[in-house]
């Protein structure tokens, strides 16, 4: 047995946090998945807003055709931002299954995106903004799963 071995601070009982800190974890997962939820909110309902308002002139840089398209997606992202507020005020119990499907609807945009610029139909110009928010999106559903892990006390 070396010196280090038997030092008292080194012992397998003073690898694991202290109590009150464990006790707190879900509190702050908690806390920090509503603040993620409240930001994809925020900016899916910025995007939605942009997106109406002018949809004529992101459906011609972007590509997008018709407009009515761009119009829809827009509505599509409103009504997903009032959603996600809603999601990020429910009480835990409700909180955690709808965050997974918060999660979910941001992966299946990612998906969708990265179909859409492989197909080919978007400007290039789209095809950059695309790819951008879908890299923005996949890192909110990552974030959200990564607090939703720890709120379900899997994570360290």
């Amino acid at each position: 047995m070396s010196i280090i071995d038997s030092s008292p601070n080194l012992t397998r009982q003073h690898d694991a946090p202290p109590a009150a800190s464990r006790s707190t974890a879900p509190a702050v997962a908690e806390r920090r998945l509503r603040q993620v939820l409240r930001a994809n909110a925020m900016s899916s309902g910025l995007f939605g807003l942009v997106g109406l308002a002018g949809a004529g002139y992101w459906s011609d840089r972007l590509g997008l055709e018709p407009v009515a398209l761009t119009a829809a997606l827009a509505i599509g992202l409103l009504v997903f931002a009032a959603d996600v507020w809603w999601i990020a005020s429910q009480p835990v119990q409700r909180l955690r299954p709808l965050a997974l499907a918060v999660s979910a609807a941001d992966l299946a945009w990612v998906a969708a995106s990265i179909t859409v610029v492989a197909i080919g139909v978007l400007t290039p110009i789209g095809a950059v903004v695309a790819i951008v928010v879908a890299v923005l999106v996949a890192d909110f559903a990552l974030t959200q799963l990564w607090f939703h892990r720890r709120l379900a006390g899997n994570g360290r």
